[in-house]
């Protein structure tokens, strides 16, 4: 990676690992799109998003690279897509509510969106978008949580995340 980065949207497109926002050493929250190649073990920068954003989820839905939430001086309900080949991302749409720490999974043609934060404290909701301009809700979590993790790598916990 050419910088350091904490808090990042991940997602993978033609063989590439594109790294999307998150946060600078210094703690910033920052724009900076990067690709990573692993075939030739190298990554340069890509381009940057339309906004900048710590704890976004990122997806390859339908061959599109779409950045959902996250946060900056707030925390925001922002759908960004970015574009490998112009290098710039636009924002395409919102969430029905404000969400960073969110994770995403491509199942079939839709993105499912699990947990996250809404500035407030920990969510339930599961949302599924095909587009990423509509949501719908497809699963309430028992429990809410912020950070979802492996239930393999995980030690017994009482806290909120899984």
């Amino acid at each position: 990676m050419p910088t350091p980065r904490l808090g990042v949207g991940v997602a993978s497109i033609n063989g590439r690992i594109y790294v999307l926002g998150g946060h600078d050493s210094a703690g910033g929250t920052i724009s900076d799109v990067s690709v990573v190649d692993s075939a030739r073990r190298s990554s340069r920068r890509a381009g940057t998003l339309a906004l900048p954003t710590h704890g976004a989820a990122a997806a390859n839905l339908a061959g599109r690279i779409l950045v959902f939430g996250g946060a900056s001086s707030s925390v925001h309900d922002v759908v960004q897509q970015f574009s490998p080949e112009a290098g710039r991302a636009h924002v395409i749409g919102h969430m029905p509510t404000v969400r960073a720490d969110v994770s995403a999974v491509v199942v079939g043609r839709r993105a499912i969106l699990v947990g996250g934060f809404n500035g407030v404290g920990p969510q339930a909701d599961v949302w599924a978008t095909a587009s990423g301009k509509s949501f719908r809700v497809v699963a309430h979590l028992p429990q809410p949580v912020r950070y979802l993790r492996s239930l393999r790598s995980a030690p017994p916990s009482t806290s909120s995340a899984v």
